[in-house]
């Protein structure tokens, strides 16, 4: 397959009693570094509010539900916070750079993996500040 892969990873929620969504994106970013793809075509969006919550017991760790290792470490943290919206996630899978944050850089022959995990009602996708309708 000609071109890159590349990667937008997408916990769109935020706060302790959604903690599977962060460590869902910091589970598939291990799982896709393991497959050689290189940090420059991988973003990551998620809230960034879990390792270091008072109520984790692994202090500054995220850990998968699938072997109980920390799925945290190395994972890059492009949008956090209050970035993590819909505006910033169009930007980052179009290419728009005005955001000044890491954004998907494809080219024609370029192949582009989007995994978005959180919250929403059916016709909408449920961002930390904000809800978006989605089209069918």
């Amino acid at each position: 397959m000609p071109g890159k892969k590349w990667i937008l990873l997408v916990a769109s929620s935020k706060d302790w009693e959604d903690y599977q969504h962060q460590a869902n994106v910091c589970c598939f970013y291990q799982i896709i570094k393991q497959h050689g793809i290189p940090d420059e075509q991988i973003v990551v969006m998620m809230y960034d509010d879990i390792a270091y919550n008072h109520q984790n017991p692994d202090d500054g760790g995220i850990i998968s539900v699938i072997d109980e290792a920390n799925v945290y470490l190395g994972v890059p943290k492009d949008y956090t916070g209050k970035d993590v919206t819909p505006e910033n996630f169009l930007a980052a899978l179009q290419g728009d750079d005005s955001t000044e944050k890491k954004v998907i850089k494809s080219g024609a022959n370029d192949n582009i993996y989007v995994y978005m995990t959180g919250v929403g009602n059916e016709g909408t996708f449920e961002f930390p500040e904000k809800s978006v309708s989605i089209k069918s």
